[in-house]
């Protein structure tokens, strides 16, 4: 018993040093492409909750929002959500809104649902 609630500990914690490093890998990728388009970044926020949906990261710019979901091996539903997030923040925000699954495994299924819906994908 003991052991399974070290394993529970000891992997949520990995998942979370996880997030917390591909949000970086994100801010920093997506900064020079923000940059590159003559976008300046006015906020960012990890774990920004709106209407009770618990979004990863969101980057906001003088022109646009993107939002981010981390994922280690995403599915279609994954993507589904991000989605629907994505819709809560453009309502939320009044701009123009792009989003991203960041991933460490993906599959083509989940890649090519994902690009069929204007989802970029950052594998790292």
């Amino acid at each position: 018993m003991e052991a399974n609630k070290r394993f529970s500990r000891i992997e949520l914690e990995l998942v979370v040093l996880t997030k917390a490093t591909l949000s970086r890998y994100v801010l920093e990728d997506l900064g020079e492409e923000i940059r590159f388009r003559g976008e300046e970044i006015l906020n960012r926020y990890r774990n920004l909750a709106i209407d009770g949906e618990e979004i990863d990261l969101v980057i906001e710019t003088n022109r646009s929002v993107y939002v981010a979901e981390i994922k280690i091996k995403p599915s279609v539903e994954d993507v589904k959500d991000l989605i629907n997030k994505t819709e809560i923040v453009g309502r939320k925000f009044g701009k123009s809104v792009t989003s991203i699954m960041a991933d460490v495994y993906i599959g083509d299924e989940v890649i090519n649902f994902a690009r069929s819906r204007s989802v970029l994908i950052y594998s790292y």
